[in-house]
């Protein structure tokens, strides 16, 4: 949490008087909950940006890096009128080049504002919250599916309340429990920003073995990272009696909880041990597949090696023009189509980052985004929570395409807010 931008007389107040802040951060994530087509996030963006137009108080921050991105990302929205591109790729330009706009005109508002570290710091909690909320539903998924075959994300939100058409993943293993998302990718993000944002161990590992759950190879190469970095970056290195100090409180709770968990452990012994099964077969799949040269890997881990190992060809099939500024924003699909067939005919976004980028805003482009992210992590580096937080999301950004929409908006306020002098501190977030 930001302190020392006109602080609130308490925490509490702070959140109180920033609820559309904490909102927007707990909902961020949800993107299964719908509304025409809309995520519940961009209505409330858009609702607040209407209220600040309307009163006068948007505003631009001329000073950001990210503005130099988006000039570059308005030449790319001419790319698909100019080249002729299928109507399902321009709708996904136009709408990109929206809600971008959208996004840094919020971020401006809100960090212009008298209260902007009180502002940031209550999206923070909400994206906490958000991450625990999506803990739990995993949790839910996954015990609903393994004890009684019930897929909860369509019986809630396709078949009775109808808001999207696809809520939930099926891979060659089976049913995978995603959270409030339909993939296991859009999941990603928000464990791995939970992850750093919560403070006590305990919860660190409950969010490391939910991410184990999705069965995702992105989630779980990730959610390593986010250890290992937990782990060797704290500042302070307690010694193995200081970690072993229990109250008297602890030492009785353990004393009742080891044999209870015990005996459930005996009770459902086959249960968990084919559960456990079902898991090691999927990761050691995965692993032999990318480690062993006399292994075929899944279409999926083939298709994303692709999409890192294709990128010179991808670029010298490129005109000069579209090396320069690419093809539109969320229009990588298109030129990679071209390029390798992979699906032809369908409008889709490649699922790695800097190859999305690349294609979508070209070389040009794509200095300037990545520009944005080293100019945002040098301001981050003393908010080892947060500066974290987007390294691994940079580094997976190579498994999987993380830059959503709600992630680019994290990313601009806590990189605006993190510059300003006079919010030097950050606090607990609790």
């Amino acid at each position: 949490m930001f302190n020392g931008c006109k602080a609130a007389d308490s925490p509490l107040k702070a959140i109180a008087s920033n609820r559309h802040m904490l909102v927007l951060g707990l909902v961020s994530s949800f993107s299964v909950i719908q509304l025409a087509g809309v995520s519940v996030f961009l209505l409330l963006v858009y609702l607040y940006l209407f209220l600040q137009i309307i009163t006068g108080k948007a505003r631009i921050e001329i000073s950001s890096p990210f503005l130099l991105y988006l000039f570059t990302a308005l030449i790319s929205t001419f790319m698909p009128f100019l080249f002729g591109l299928p109507n399902g790729y321009i709708a996904n330009d136009v709408k990109g080049i929206i809600n971008l706009c959208a996004i840094f005109v919020f971020a401006s508002t809100v960090i212009r504002s008298g209260n902007a570290g009180e502002r940031v710091s209550a999206f923070l909690i909400g994206l906490k919250w958000s991450c625990r909320v999506q803990a739990c539903w995993i949790v839910l998924q996954f015990v609903l599916w393994t004890w009684m075959s019930i897929d909860i994300n369509e019986q809630i939100f396709v078949s009775l309340l109808g808001l999207v058409d696809k809520a939930s993943q099926y891979k060659g293993t089976g049913y995978v429990p995603t959270g409030l998302c339909w993939n296991a990718g859009g999941i990603a993000p928000i464990l791995f920003i939970g992850f750093f944002l919560e403070k006590k161990r305990a919860a660190k590992l409950t969010v490391a073995c939910v991410a184990l759950l999705t069965q995702s190879a992105t989630l779980t190469v990730g959610i390593a990272l986010c250890l290992i970095f937990d782990l060797f970056g704290r500042r302070e290195l307690h010694s193995g009696l200081n970690c072993l100090k229990l109250n008297k409180g602890a030492i009785l709770l353990t004393l009742v909880a080891l044999p209870a968990i015990s005996v459930l452990i005996i009770i459902n012994t086959e249960v968990i041990l084919g559960i456990v099964g079902r898991l090691w077969e999927v990761f050691s799949y995965r692993l032999a597949g990318l480690l062993s040269e006399g292994s075929t890997m899944d279409s999926s881990t083939s298709a994303h090696l692709g999409y890192l190992i294709n990128i010179p060809q991808l670029l010298m099939s490129s005109s000069l023009f579209n090396l320069m500024f690419g093809y539109g924003n969320n229009c990588s699909g298109f030129h990679y189509s071209n390029v390798t067939g992979q699906y032809a005919g369908e409008t889709w976004i490649v699922e790695c980052d800097p190859t999305n980028i690349l294609l979508n805003n070209g070389v040009i482009g794509f200095v300037a985004y990545y520009f944005w992210i080293a100019s945002g992590l040098h301001a981050l580096r003393r908010f080892r929570p947060l500066f974290l937080s987007v390294l691994v999301l940079m580094l997976m950004g190579l498994t999987y395409n993380l830059q959503y929409v709600w992630v680019v908006l994290f990313e601009l306020l806590v990189f605006e807010i993190a510059s300003i002098s006079d919010c030097s501190e950050v606090s607990k977030t609790s």
